[in-house]
Parts: C-alpha cells; structure tokens; sequence
C-alpha cells in the first residue's frame, strides 16, 4: 500500500512538473515570437524617415518632460503600439518592450548631432543602431 502511495505521489509530481514545464516553454516561445514581430514592425516595416519627421513634430510642440498621452500620438507611433512614449528637452523615447526586454527608437530635434555608441551611461546595458540621422534603435543587451 504504501509503496502504492509514493508510486502514484511521484507521478502527479513528474506529470504536474511535464505539464508546467511544456506550457513555461511555450509562453517563453510566444513572447521571443512577439517580440521579434515588434522588432520587425520598427526595423523593417516603419518608413524611419517620416517616423523621425512625426517625432520631431511632437519635439517643436513639446516644451517639458512629459509622458505623452497616446490620444496625442501620430498615427505611426500608434501603429507600433509602443508602451509609452516619453518626451524629453531634446529627444524623444518610443519604448516597445520593458520588464525582461527594453528597446525602441529615440529621435532627436532636427540638427542636432547624438552618437548614442560612444560615452554613453547605458553602454554597458543596451546596444544602439543609427536607422538614419537623428533616429536610434535601442535594445538591452
């Protein structure tokens, strides 16, 4: 009987352990797949040229530190479906991922000349591609 017992414990533990592990994987498999589509959408799929021309936009109009409201957003920006979009003095963020996995685009004011690679704080942390002048890709490294 006992033996029985420890039988069967040892099953729903194993079968329990399969199961969790099968669907971990597959939501660790979904969100690789979802963020690699995201990426996709920035690097690929975006006209960066007229993405920077709409962020410059918002930049002229914008004067303080803000979060800005997604009400606000150019339809470009919705079409990323970033998680936020926040304004600075002289650039602005288009975050795409957050918690595990950062990355999206900063663009900065018309003229100004920015090398993101070279005595950056966030060097160590995050990797930068220039798509054209005055727009960056950023990802966590």
């Amino acid at each position: 009987m006992l033996k029985r017992t420890i039988i069967i414990i040892i099953l729903v533990v194993i079968s329990t352990s399969l199961y969790f592990g099968t669907k971990m994987g597959f939501w660790v498999y979904h969100c690789k797949k979802h963020i690699q589509q995201r990426k996709n959408l920035i690097l690929k799929e975006t006209d960066h040229k007229e993405l920077l021309i709409a962020c410059q936009i918002i930049l002229e109009n914008t004067t303080t530190d803000t979060l800005l409201q997604e009400s606000n957003w150019p339809l470009i920006i919705k079409n990323l479906k970033p998680t936020y979009v926040h304004v600075e003095s002289e650039s602005l963020d288009i975050e795409m991922g957050g918690g595990f996995f950062s990355f999206g685009i900063i663009a900065y004011k018309e003229g100004m000349e920015v090398s993101l690679e070279e005595n950056n704080e966030n060097a160590e942390s995050y990797q930068y591609e220039q798509l054209i002048e005055g727009l960056w890709y950023y990802e966590e490294k």
